[in-house]
């Protein structure tokens, strides 16, 4: 009786982190369709396995953390998929005088934050994004404070970096063997 009641504050305690989840996902994955299908099967991994939960923890703690570990399963096949994709390189020559240029600039900023190494991107969106302090993203990740500061400016340098090159868009076709040279 007393393991039924706390599985159900568990479970309440769970849901009431969906929307925070939900926005976790969202800046890992990019988008609603891949972030709402993390959170899923996030959740369902959760339910699946409420006697690993550690009373006394935090349970968004341990909602965040398993996220993160999905997502890195999720991504660790389409990572060696897209290292074998031919890229093109457009330039960035942009004039202040056209409309498009913000939309343009957010775009690449995105792609920008997309690119870095999901260490550095998850520390970058927990302190940036999410609001959480340094120590709180030590605890989340299980990493020592430092890494995470060092992180987070590493980070920050890739994103400023990244801003400055040209923009590098994946070609949604397959190009034959000339048109790659």
């Amino acid at each position: 009786m007393f393991k039924q009641l706390r599985e159900r504050k568990l479970k309440h305690q769970l849901l009431s982190h969906y929307r925070a989840m939900q926005g976790f996902a969202f800046k890992l994955c990019g988008n609603h369709h891949d972030a709402e299908d993390l959170v899923q099967q996030a959740y369902a991994q959760a339910l699946d396995n409420l006697q690993q939960f550690n009373y006394g923890t935090r349970a968004d703690s341990w909602m965040y953390r398993i996220i993160q570990n999905l997502y890195f399963n999720i991504n660790a096949a389409k990572a060696v998929r897209m290292r074998k994709q031919p890229f093109l390189v457009i330039e960035n020559e942009q004039s202040s005088q056209d409309p498009s240029a913000h939309s343009r600039e957010l775009d690449q900023v995105l792609s920008v934050i997309a690119s870095i190494p999901d260490s550095y991107r998850e520390v970058l969106i927990l302190v940036c994004i999410q609001g959480f302090s340094y120590k709180e993203t030590a605890e989340l990740l299980q990493l020592p404070i430092g890494t995470v500061t060092s992180r987070l400016a590493r980070g920050r340098k890739m994103i400023v970096d990244g801003c400055r090159k040209p923009i590098i868009f994946s070609p949604a076709v397959s190009l034959s063997p000339e048109q790659q040279l």
